[in-house]
C-alpha cells in the first residue's frame, strides 16, 4: 500500500488576494515602535526596582522583622528587635533560659542576625503603641513565643523620600506606606 503524500501551500508568491499576513514593512514598523517604547521604559523601571534605596532598606527591615518572628515561634521563648537609632541598625535575639548546670556566657547574649541600613537611608521615628522614641538612642521591641508584636510604626526617609512600616498587633505582616505616618493616622484609616 502506498501512501500518497500531499502538500499545501501556507502562502502563494503570487499577486495578494484577500490572504492574511503582515507585510515586511509593518513588521518592521511595529518591531521599531516596540523598541523605542523598551528604550524608554527599562531605564526608569531597572532605576526604581534596582536602585530606590529606601525600599530596598525597608525590605530588609521587614525580612529581619520576619525572621524574628520565626525565630521567637522556634524558640518558644520569644524575641527582641533591637533598634540602634544612632548606628541606624536593628537585630534580633531570643534570650533562652539557662538550663539546669548552665551558666550564661557572652557567646549566647550575641544578636542572631544584624542588620545596617544603607548611608542615605536612616531611622527617623518609632512609634511603640502611642510612645514615640525619636531619632536617637535605643529601641527594643518584644515578639512573644506566637509570633505576635505590640503595634509599631517605623518612619524610614532618605533625605527625599519617605517611607512607613506599619505593624499589627495580630497581623504577621507589614504594611508599607509612602508617607511618615503617627498612630493618630492609623485611627483615621
Amino acid at each position: 500500500m502506498s501512501e500518497k503524500v500531499t502538500h499545501r501551500r501556507l502562502r502563494s508568491t503570487g499577486p495578494a488576494t484577500g490572504e492574511n499576513g503582515f507585510t515586511l514593512l509593518e513588521l518592521l514598523v511595529v518591531s521599531t515602535l516596540v523598541a523605542i517604547m523598551l528604550a524608554l521604559s527599562v531605564p526608569a523601571f531597572r532605576t526604581s526596582l534596582f536602585t530606590d534605596q529606601l525600599r530596598q532598606a525597608a525590605r530588609r527591615v521587614i525580612g529581619t522583622v520576619n525572621e524574628a518572628r520565626q525565630a521567637a515561634i522556634g524558640s518558644r521563648n520569644g524575641c527582641f528587635i533591637n533598634l540602634d537609632l544612632n548606628e541606624n541598625q536593628l537585630s534580633y535575639d531570643c534570650p533562652q533560659p539557662p538550663t539546669e548546670g548552665e551558666t550564661d556566657t557572652a557567646e549566647e547574649d550575641k544578636p542572631q542576625r544584624v542588620t545596617t541600613l544603607p548611608s542615605p537611608v536612616r531611622i527617623t521615628s518609632i512609634w511603640k503603641g502611642t510612645e514615640q522614641n525619636v531619632s536617637s538612642g535605643d529601641v527594643s521591641l518584644w515578639i512573644n513565643q506566637n509570633g505576635q508584636m505590640d503595634q509599631m510604626i517605623m518612619n524610614l526617609t532618605d533625605g527625599e523620600k519617605e517611607l512607613a512600616l506599619v505593624s499589627s498587633v495580630f497581623v504577621a505582616t507589614i504594611r508599607l506606606e509612602d508617607k511618615s505616618m503617627s498612630p493618630a493616622d492609623l485611627e483615621t484609616n
